[in-house]
């Protein structure tokens, strides 16, 4: 049977992609982990589409770079065969520096395991159990180079984008304006007008990445601007006055005043969809060199931003490029 040496070809890659697998996780470490479930309000028990947090206590042979994604393993008896792809980030909390942050939103099969098991702890609060890392993977694109740079998220796919605008905000390359002369050349870079576009279906996703908005926003660096849709256009206009980011977008917008005594600074949320089309040609149009589009969300989201910036392509002072992230495998 000669069309068995295919076979055993196909078994051996396949075991030496395990092994060399396996030998990341061990060099990486067993690292230890927080997790915390953020239901949802479908269902009886709130698991659908709820996501969860794990902040992990990575060792020191990890190195992470924006858009880092890594195969995560969880050691229990009902999941440790298994492992499943997710953008990681660096922890915006002062108290956890160095620890890596993973969101996931519940589908099936590891990530639905693992919302369940949260859900058995009080408050869905999981901590101190062990995972490995596999990883890390990814392409970092180079976005540094750009005058103006537009992040647009929809949903979970916010985590991808937020790795790339941290990293400009600790790096000192985030400008609140097009040009900061006491900001040019910091990091071997020059100041960059960084938009940053959240889309999500309720306010809620605050409760799980309200502390990655509050430092960007805290940052005065960068302009923050969250839709959420569930909200006609006119709630969230109702909630506060009314605030315009960068000029760039002209509906109606609400500041979300931090509490007495914070140190926390505004920024705007809006309710209804984006006009992705208006946004983005008005942000090209206003940079005053090059500008970069990255986008991360649900293929409507992407659809609409592709569009735009082929439509646009010679508005702008400089050449416009556009970045998708995918969070499908």
């Amino acid at each position: 049977m000669g069309w068995m040496q295919w076979i055993w070809a196909a078994i051996a890659i396949w075991a030496f992609d395990r092994f060399v697998r396996l030998g990341r996780v061990a060099y990486n470490g067993i690292c230890i982990s927080d997790g915390k479930l953020f239901k949802s309000n479908i269902g009886p028990d709130g698991i659908e589409n709820s996501v969860f947090k794990l902040s992990i206590k990575a060792s020191s042979a990890w190195t992470y770079k924006p858009g880092s994604h890594v195969y995560l393993h969880v050691f229990n008896p009902l999941t440790f065969w298994q492992s499943h792809p997710f953008t990681v980030y660096h922890s915006p909390n002062p108290s956890k520096a160095g620890e890596l942050i993973l969101c996931a939103k519940t589908h099936k099969g590891l990530t639905r395991a693992m919302a369940r098991d949260f859900a058995s702890y009080p408050n869905g609060y999981k901590e101190g159990f062990a995972v490995g890392l596999d990883g890390p993977y990814g392409h970092q694109h180079n976005l540094d180079h750009y005058d103006t740079v537009i992040f647009i998220a929809g949903g979970i796919g916010v985590t991808a984008t937020y790795s790339y605008a941290a990293d400009m905000v600790s790096n000192g390359l985030a400008s609140h304006t097009n040009f900061d002369a006491e900001k040019q050349g910091v990091a071997g870079g020059r100041p960059q007008h960084v938009i940053f576009v959240w889309i999500t279906r309720n306010e809620s996703a605050l409760d799980w990445f309200g502390s990655e908005i509050k430092f960007l926003a805290n940052s005065g660096e960068v302009d923050v601007e969250l839709y959420v849709t569930d909200q006609p256009p006119t709630a969230a206009a109702a909630m506060d006055e009314k605030k315009q980011l960068a000029g760039s977008m002209s509906s109606c917008s609400t500041d979300i005043v931090p509490k007495p005594g914070s140190s926390d600074k505004p920024y705007a949320i809006r309710g209804g969809r984006p006009d992705i089309e208006e946004l983005v040609a008005t942000s090209i149009r206003g940079s005053i060199g090059s500008t970069a589009v990255m986008v991360c969300g649900p293929t409507g989201i992407s659809d609409s931003a592709r569009q735009a910036v082929t439509r646009h392509l010679g508005a702008g002072a400089g050449r416009v490029d556009y970045f998708e992230e995918a969070f499908s495998w």
